[in-house]
C-alpha cells in the first residue's frame, strides 16, 4: 500500500490531487499538508511517505518548497523519498530538477500525465499499487 504526502497551501489543489492519487491507488494512505510546519509534523507522527508532492511558492510561509525540499534531503528517514514539485510560476523546469526534484509539473497540469509519473517513480522504489 504507498503512502503519499501532499504540501499545497491550495485546498483545490490538495483536493484535487488528493482524489486523483485515491482513485489511482484505492488503498493508499493519502494526507494532505496545507504548509511545510503541517508537514513536518505529519513526518514526525511517523509517517513515512512514499512520495511527496509540493508547491514551490506558499503565501505567508518562511519556507517554501526549496526550503521544504533541502530539509527532506538532510532527514535520513525522507532523504530518497521521491518529490514532485508542482508550481504555478511558469520557471527553468531544469532548475527545480538541479534543486533535487525527481519531477516537476506547472499548474495547471493533466492529472493522467501526473499519475503516470507517480507510478514511475513509485516503479523505481518498488513500491506496490
Amino acid at each position: 500500500m504507498p503512502a503519499f504526502l501532499v504540501v499545497d497551501d491550495q485546498p483545490a489543489i490538495t483536493r484535487g490531487l488528493t482524489r486523483a492519487l485515491a482513485r489511482a491507488y484505492p488503498t493508499a494512505d493519502v494526507r494532505v499538508a496545507h504548509s511545510t510546519k503541517q508537514a513536518l509534523e505529519i513526518l514526525d507522527i511517523p509517517f513515512r511517505p512514499d512520495l511527496i508532492t509540493t508547491d514551490i511558492t506558499r503565501a505567508r510561509e518562511e519556507v517554501n518548497g526549496y526550503g521544504f525540499l533541502n530539509l527532506l534531503r538532510a532527514d535520513p528517514r525522507t532523504a530518497s523519498v521521491p518529490v514532485i514539485a508542482a508550481t504555478a510560476q511558469v520557471q527553468n523546469e531544469a532548475k527545480l530538477h538541479e534543486h533535487g526534484f525527481d519531477a516537476v509539473f506547472i499548474k495547471p497540469f493533466a492529472f493522467p500525465e501526473f499519475l503516470e509519473t507517480v507510478e514511475q517513480l513509485l516503479h523505481r522504489r518498488a513500491i506496490p499499487r
